[in-house]
């Protein structure tokens, strides 16, 4: 790897390291449950499997991980109407408002880390994101 692209993978690193520990110390819905319920809002009733999948991790695992937002009244299970041995997720309206409530938190960690970069920089950085999701 040349120094600049170690450089920047560094730089991206500490940059995910900052925004992670600002975002802890709001008080904030960790990631991966807020992963998951923006999964179920946009899936609308995902089953487990779906949930597993999106994760990459084994439908046990992602049980245990949905049993915690189901437990925080965030999500429900449901029956599947079709095949009763599958079990459907949704959100709940509290699962709604927490999940806004975290958005907006995030959105104002970034905002604040951002404040010191002029509209030209910005214009640059997400110039840059946007070739690199493209590639990808």
């Amino acid at each position: 790897m040349s120094n600049k692209r170690t450089e920047a993978f560094s730089r991206l690193f500490a940059l995910g390291k900052l925004i992670r520990s600002q975002v802890d110390a709001s008080g904030s819905l960790p990631m991966a449950q807020l992963e998951t319920l923006r999964f179920i809002i946009e899936h609308q009733s995902p089953t487990m499997h779906a949930v597993a999948e999106y994760h990459r991790i084994t439908a046990p695992s992602a049980t245990t991980h949905v049993q915690e937002l189901v437990r925080l009244k965030y999500v429900k299970r449901i029956s599947d109407t079709k095949d009763r041995r599958q079990v459907r997720l949704a959100i709940t309206p509290l699962g709604a408002r927490t999940y806004t409530k975290a958005i907006a938190e995030r959105k104002q960690v970034i905002e604040a880390l951002f404040t010191h970069l002029t509209d030209q920089d910005l214009d640059t950085f997400n110039r840059i994101l946007d070739t690199i999701i493209a590639k990808h």
